[in-house]
């Protein structure tokens, strides 16, 4: 395989397919103590252990989760790293669970505040109903997992579809922020 340093943002870590942590770093929760904690809350695949000593954790990916880039950060609050869909191919009238995965800052999410995951058209206009977990936390300086599910309407068009992510005051339901992906296209087949 091929290894890739060791940021201290902790994104190249969501996104390897194995990631190693060594004694001195759970240790000293390096490169930050949320990042420890993601993977510590996991199961790792392998552990090397001298005598009764763990000194090496091993944990795999669980699911394939699809890289974001450009203008994917909301400016003091978090970077999203990507996303995993678990139905690949969305049709009119489906529904597919997602998880997005942040960095976030030093802020905590007002209670007021949740993300909206939609469909957006040629023309801008946004489809799809959004629910987003009742399990889901925002921890300040961590690794989150935002879970939903997005339920498409049965008149959706075919076709390639953004991925539009949004920020909202759930309250009024007003666009608080969003990340926009320009180049990122959802297929919808009939």
């Amino acid at each position: 395989g091929t290894s890739l340093d060791w940021p201290k943002d902790g994104k190249k870590q969501i996104l390897a397919d194995y990631v190693i942590f060594y004694i001195t770093q759970t240790q000293r929760q390096l490169p930050f103590p949320g990042m420890v904690n993601y993977f510590q809350k996991q199961t790792p695949a392998y552990i090397v252990s001298y005598g009764k000593t763990p000194y090496i954790w091993v944990y795999k990916r669980q699911q394939p989760i699809k890289a974001l880039t450009g203008e994917a950060e909301i400016v003091g609050r978090a970077q999203i790293v990507g996303y995993h869909i678990s139905n690949a191919n969305l049709t009119p009238d489906s529904s597919t669970s997602i998880i997005l995965y942040f960095l976030t800052r030093d802020q905590n999410l007002p209670e007021n505040e949740d993300f909206r995951v939609s469909l957006v058209d040629t023309n801008g206009n946004e489809h799809g109903v959004w629910e987003s977990s009742v399990e889901n936390q925002w921890l300040a300086d961590s690794i989150v997992e935002w879970k939903g599910q997005l339920t498409l309407p049965v008149t959706l068009t075919p076709g390639n579809y953004k991925l539009k992510i949004a920020l909202i005051d759930a309250n009024t339901n007003a666009e608080v922020a969003y990340f926009p992906f320009k180049d990122e296209l959802i297929p919808v087949t009939p």
